[in-house]
């Protein structure tokens, strides 16, 4: 990353995320309009709505897809599979790997930038809400620095107990995945201490949805996903990649008064 615009307070030869005393620098993305950010709201909206409407769906009496791990069953389409099938799992999950090397030597961040769930969810669901509250970059910004008052109290609230409600859905809706949306009603409306297992496990899952997206974010990405630390070894010169040119914008420079094509205004990092 050596060579482009970085943001203030950032050392040069780090990640962006991080100052040079290794401290945690809160990204402030700048919202964009284009071709590509149209078709990936759209796909982001498709995604988002087959993940909460799934488990609603059944196909011959039985849920669409479901992973009964306590009657060792896996339901698909109207199939159960049972432990001695999982030859099958083999060649889906090993056709599921090979398709994803095959599309990021193709086309680099595809399942990053259109298909993770951590995107998804965070890019279309958690940081549309936070602008609808706190408003666009800068006015996220200046809120953030703004001294504790009420205003910043009452938005900071409201936003956390949005994050709550839509983290609640999203960790319900992937109980329901493995024990039944029926289930999952059924003790939504009873007592705790009645399904004490399974709503700890709610819990749970509430707490680490949360705690990614409102906190965590895109340090996901750089720290904890798998994918991340071999995809590099994935790409090459062919592989279509969204990046800086180093080649073409260097030597940057304002306007008019340097040789290369950047001209050093920092949008690109800002977005």
């Amino acid at each position: 990353m050596t060579g482009m615009p970085t943001p203030e307070g950032h050392a040069p030869s780090s990640l962006y995320t991080l100052d040079e005393h290794g401290k945690r620098l809160w990204v402030y993305p700048q919202e964009i309009q284009g071709f590509f950010t149209r078709r990936r709201g759209l796909v982001s909206a498709f995604l988002i709505l087959f993940y909460l409407l799934v488990p609603w769906i059944k196909v011959d009496g039985l849920p669409a897809i479901q992973l009964n791990i306590l009657d060792r069953q896996f339901i698909l389409l109207g199939h159960i599979f049972w432990p001695q099938d999982v030859k099958y799992l083999v060649f889906i999950l090993l056709g599921a790997a090979l398709s994803l090397f095959f599309f990021t030597a193709l086309a680099g961040r595809l399942w990053c930038g259109w298909a993770c769930p951590q995107t998804v969810f965070l890019e279309f669901i958690f940081h549309r809400i936070e602008t609808w509250i706190e408003g666009d970059r800068n006015q996220r910004m200046s809120l953030d620095r703004a001294p504790l008052r009420v205003e910043k109290v009452l938005k900071k609230g409201f936003k956390h107990l949005i994050f709550l409600a839509f983290a609640s859905l999203i960790a319900n809706t992937f109980l329901a995945y493995f024990v039944g949306v029926e289930n999952v009603l059924d003790w939504m409306t009873g007592p705790p201490s009645a399904h004490l297992t399974a709503f700890i496990f709610m819990m749970a899952n509430l707490v680490v949805f949360y705690f990614d997206f409102a906190w965590f974010r895109e340090q996901f990405c750089t720290v904890l996903c798998p994918y991340a630390r071999f995809q590099s070894a994935l790409a090459d010169e062919q592989t279509l990649q969204v990046s800086y040119d180093e080649r073409r914008g260097e030597p940057r420079g304002k306007l008019g008064k340097s040789e290369g094509h950047c001209v050093d205004c920092g949008d690109c990092v800002r977005v």
